[in-house]
């Protein structure tokens, strides 16, 4: 009897944390004079701060100006992202839109951030004009 009720709570454990992960809202920060917008998944690790610093950063590029603290003594703590970045009404025929997926490195003790394009897309989001 207890090995049925621990495979059964086993069971029950593994689809709650499959069904967690499969929720997928995003965080979106949208530039009318670009027509980009930087999603974020609603699981990431990343604080609002960072992640406005992030999309900042993928809008606008990098300003140039990096404080690295102490890290160039201890050494960076990375935290890996995927982040989507939507740009749209590239083309007037549909599909309109550019998704590109982007692996985001940043560090929690600095202001260190470093994009890597993962893949690109184009899709269907905009209607024609």
């Amino acid at each position: 009897m207890k090995k049925l009720l621990t495979i059964l709570l086993c069971a029950v454990l593994a689809i709650n944390c499959s069904a967690l992960s499969v929720v997928n809202s995003k965080y979106d920060y949208t530039n009318d004079n670009t027509n980009i917008t930087i999603e974020f998944a609603s699981d990431s690790a990343l604080s609002a701060e960072k992640q406005q610093q992030i999309a900042d950063y993928m809008v606008y590029g990098d300003d140039g100006a990096s404080t690295y603290a102490w890290c160039w003594l201890t050494g960076h703590d990375y935290v890996y992202e995927t982040v989507l970045a939507i740009e749209h009404k590239v083309s007037d025929l549909s599909p309109r839109c550019m998704r590109r997926s982007y692996s985001v490195e940043t560090c929690t003790k600095c202001d260190h951030i470093e994009e890597t394009l993962i893949s690109q897309t184009l899709i269907a989001c905009c209607p024609e004009e």
